[in-house]
């Protein structure tokens, strides 16, 4: 299914810029900024070894780069993880909102993946849904593609964000709840930590308050 949206192109429409942020804890693992608008994302922008204050300096100049390229951006929506380091950059952006001017509207949502699900009786938590709905919006894609349809998503030629999509497993826990597999046991099989795709997991997700479904809300 990833491999079909790297086939795809939609057209550019919205003019809200969501910028999905996976920042990482250690060693090896790569901190991703996943811009979105609309169905199209863009080309993801990987740093390793950042601390909080360069991450967060990443975030504003890609925010302002895309501003200069697309003018017609009214709007920012930052969504970063905001277990463990991601609260430090959290803390940073919060903070330039209240001294900084930007030509845009700006906003932050921090959103915890090992947080409760909306809909806790299908997943054992917030980041297992939200790889959820990347699912159903890639099935929507292909079936779309298939049937000779216009296309909703369009995703770049990344190999390692396919590679990523496409190896980490589900199971079903012993509550009947979707579980997403742990980053440690993707490791321990040999896999790199899925740095990226759980950015463009954080960039396709919706505002707290509202449900997933195949529909996509205002502003998509």
């Amino acid at each position: 299914m990833p491999e079909t949206a790297a086939e795809t192109k939609v057209e550019l429409r919205s003019r809200t810029l969501h910028l999905g942020v996976d920042i990482a804890r250690y060693g090896d693992d790569e901190t991703v900024i996943a811009p979105r608008m609309g169905g199209k994302l863009f080309e993801l922008q990987g740093y390793h070894k950042q601390d909080t204050t360069q991450t967060t300096g990443y975030v504003i100049q890609t925010a302002r780069n895309y501003h200069s390229l697309y003018p017609f951006i009214n709007e920012v929506v930052v969504k970063l993880d905001d277990d463990g380091v991601g609260g430090g950059v959290t803390n940073q952006l919060e903070e330039l909102l209240r001294t900084e001017m930007f030509p845009f509207e700006l906003r932050i949502l921090p959103i915890g993946n090992g947080r409760t699900a909306i809909y806790e009786e299908h997943y054992e938590n917030r980041g297992t849904e939200i790889w959820a709905s990347v699912r159903d919006q890639l099935q929507e894609n292909l079936s779309q593609y298939v049937q000779g349809a216009s296309p909703t998503v369009e995703f770049p030629n990344d190999e390692k964000l396919i590679s990523q999509l496409t190896t980490r497993k589900y199971r079903m826990s012993g509550k009947g709840r979707i579980v997403l597999e742990r980053k440690e046991d993707m490791k321990k099989r040999g896999l790199a930590s899925p740095d990226r795709a759980d950015a463009v997991a954080l960039a396709f997700a919706t505002e707290k308050e509202m449900h997933w479904s195949t529909d996509r809300p205002a502003g998509w």
